[in-house]
């Protein structure tokens, strides 16, 4: 504040006996400008990093995504070992969506072919496969989703 006071000093023409209501002025001028300065820094703040990235520790982040990683790589390598038509079978039911009719037709074979497919890979190594029926059945495997479900398991 002083020092705003002393490089407008010569702009200034004290008409009273005290400067005391224009270094109050002054004051007031700094103050505002810095609460302005702080609300736009945090504004700023808020619109590129969310409010609970600043207080949480982003070390759990870390350690998730390092894991998620590691497990995307391994389930790569479990659906890259599968024979090429039971992983596009995988492919097709979990990763794009589709139920077992749709990706026979897909595929151009017959929905029994997608089926011993399905089951097939069920369960390959640490890898547990979950792929919906038939929307025409009415029963879909898993937990009531639409869209089948590739997890990996163990270590």
């Amino acid at each position: 504040m002083f020092l705003q006071a002393w490089r407008s000093r010569a702009r200034v023409v004290i008409d009273r006996e005290s400067a005391l209501p224009w270094l109050l002025g002054v004051a007031n001028h700094v103050l505002s400008n810095s609460r302005r300065a702080s609300r736009r820094y945090r504004a700023a703040l808020a619109r590129v990093m969310p409010p609970d990235a600043l207080a949480s520790d982003h070390a759990d982040a870390v350690a998730a995504a390092v894991d998620s990683e590691r497990r995307m790589a391994e389930l790569r390598r479990a659906v890259a070992e599968l024979p090429r038509h039971e992983r596009e079978v995988v492919e097709l039911c979990t990763w794009s969506g589709l139920d077992q009719q749709a990706a026979a037709v897909a595929l151009g074979v017959s929905l029994g072919t997608v089926e011993y497919d399905v089951t097939a890979t069920a369960g390959v190594g640490s890898v547990t496969v979950t792929v919906p029926r038939s929307a025409s059945s009415g029963h879909v495997i898993g937990a009531g989703s639409d869209v089948g479900s590739v997890t990996v398991t163990g270590g």
